[in-house]
């Protein structure tokens, strides 16, 4: 999956809940159900939403699909988004257990990057519980 900055040219403006155009975001669907479904299914779409979007749950929940689905090809890029897009914590940890998953050498440099801190053991217990699994 190739996930793209650029906005498909016939992507409608997205509008805020007082009919104030969020610039150049296409319009993502109002029902759970549907968002997540929108995300999955139009990645670069539910991406330049997600970035010209204000946070709030709906925008939460699109950065995490995003981050997820981009996790299973390029942890390292997910793991970029991750931080790009604000997304939850737990987010991060389950896009650096995927990582080790896969390439666990990069998966604890990564880590090891970041600075000392509850979120930084976190994503270490993921990578320790990855270690310890048999493969």
């Amino acid at each position: 999956m190739t996930v793209s900055r650029d906005l498909p040219s016939d992507s409608p403006p997205a509008t805020h809940e007082d009919n104030t155009a969020t610039e150049g975001a296409p319009e993502a669907p109002k029902d759970q159900a549907d968002l997540e479904r929108w995300a999955r299914e139009h990645p670069d779409a539910a991406l330049a939403w997600a970035l010209c979007t204000p946070n709030g749950p709906e925008r939460t929940v699109v950065a995490e699909i995003i981050c997820l689905e981009v996790a299973g090809v390029d942890p390292h890029a997910a793991a970029d988004l991750v931080t790009l897009l604000g997304s939850d914590g737990y987010v991060l940890d389950n896009v650096v257990q995927q990582w080790a998953l896969r390439d666990l050498p990069a998966a604890e440099a990564y880590a090891m990057r970041l600075p000392p801190s509850p979120d930084r053991d976190r994503l270490f217990d993921r990578i320790a519980a990855v270690r310890s699994s048999p493969r």
